[in-house]
């Protein structure tokens, strides 16, 4: 997605010139045929701090080019729920099916129909180019693009609020109330599918936009057990090495 974050990158037309394949933009349109709504969010790697960021420390990450998509599609029971998960392979020019089951989709989407107030429901589509459970975020970017894609068919954020945060620094955007509606939740999602943890710069990057790395790091907390519940109060900073060198903003 050459890393950007704006109202073409977050909407995602399917029919843009991108430089990929015919055959993925074919694929994809068929995987995601018929959906209500969709949207996308890119992968990222480490430049430093992996392993720290697991334990309260500052990490360091960057997007890369490769999105995870999410669409809806509404359905009469009146829950969300997963239908479909599939990666794309670039080598191989190919889609193949993820055994969803493998993760803890049961419980994110408990939680998500938990907090859901409007009584439509929707069935989830996935379809990622980010190779899943290889350290590229995957994810991460999963969250942030579920809880995009929640907030919005909830009617709790605006589609044009969610196109100007690409204008705002990362240093700026965290005392956005609505982003971090989005980015909590997102950031909510990631640790139930990381078995209860995860930092916040796993769903944090995903949500921003910057040509250079990003950091992010939350507060220490002394016990890691009910983790999730604490995350609405968690305290976290969070900017982007294009502001520390004044070469944008």
């Amino acid at each position: 997605m050459n890393c950007y974050y704006n109202k073409r990158k977050l909407e995602g037309n399917l029919n843009e010139d991108r430089n990929d394949s015919g055959k993925f933009a074919g694929g994809l349109r068929k995987a995601l045929f018929g959906v209500f709504s969709r949207r996308f969010c890119a992968g990222r790697f480490f430049w430093c701090g992996e392993q720290a960021a697991d334990f309260g420390g500052i990490g360091v990450s960057q997007h890369l080019p490769l999105r995870i998509y999410i669409g809806l599609k509404p359905n009469n029971i009146g829950a969300f729920r997963l239908v479909d998960f599939k990666e794309f392979t670039a080598t191989k020019f190919k889609f193949f099916s993820i055994n969803f089951k493998e993760f803890n989709f049961t419980q994110v989407f408990s939680h998500i129909n938990t907090i859901k107030k409007a009584k439509q429901g929707y069935d989830v589509y996935i379809v990622s180019e980010i190779p899943v459970s290889c350290g590229l975020n995957s994810l991460g970017a999963l969250s942030a693009a579920l809880s995009l894609l929640f907030y919005i068919v909830e009617g709790k954020v605006d589609k044009n609020k969610i196109d100007s945060w690409s204008g705002t620094m990362a240093s700026k955007i965290i005392s956005d109330a609505d982003f971090n509606l989005v980015f909590r939740l997102a950031w909510k999602l990631n640790a139930i599918l990381h078995s209860g943890y995860c930092p916040p710069i796993r769903a944090f990057v995903p949500l921003v936009w910057s040509e250079l790395p990003v950091f992010c790091a939350s507060e220490k907390i002394a016990k890691k057990e009910n983790f999730i519940e604490k995350i609405d109060t968690l305290n976290y900073f969070a900017g982007s090495m294009d502001e520390l060198s004044n070469s944008k903003n």
